[in-house]
C-alpha cells in the first residue's frame, strides 16, 4: 500500500508540496518536496500510538519498503515507552 501511496504522489507532485506564506507582503510561495516520506501508525507493547517515519518510499523498491516496514514493527516492538519514540527509516 505504501508503495502505490508513493507512486501517486509521483503522478500527483502537488499532494508533496507545501506553501510558504508571508503575512508582512501577502506572498506566497509553493515548494515542491523531492522524496516521499511516509508516516505509519503502529501501535507499541505498552499500548501507545506512535507514528514512524519510513523515508524515500519512492526510491525504494517493493521489497525494500516491506523490509523496512518490518524493520520499523520490530523497533516498535522493542519501545520500552520511555518516551524514545524517534523511529525514522
Amino acid at each position: 500500500m505504501l508503495k502505490l501511496i508513493a507512486e501517486a504522489i509521483k503522478a500527483s507532485p502537488d499532494m508533496n508540496a507545501y506553501i510558504e506564506y508571508n503575512r508582512r507582503n501577502n506572498v506566497g510561495n509553493i515548494h515542491y518536496r523531492d522524496q516521499i516520506y511516509i508516516a505509519t501508525p503502529m501501535m507499541t507493547p505498552a499500548q501507545r500510538m506512535i507514528t514512524p517515519v519510513l523515508r524515500d518510499v519512492g526510491d525504494k523498491s517493493l521489497r525494500e519498503v516491506c523490509e523496512a516496514m518490518e524493520a520499523l514493527a520490530r523497533r516498535a516492538n522493542n519501545t520500552r515507552g520511555n518516551g524514545d519514540y524517534a523511529l525514522v527509516l
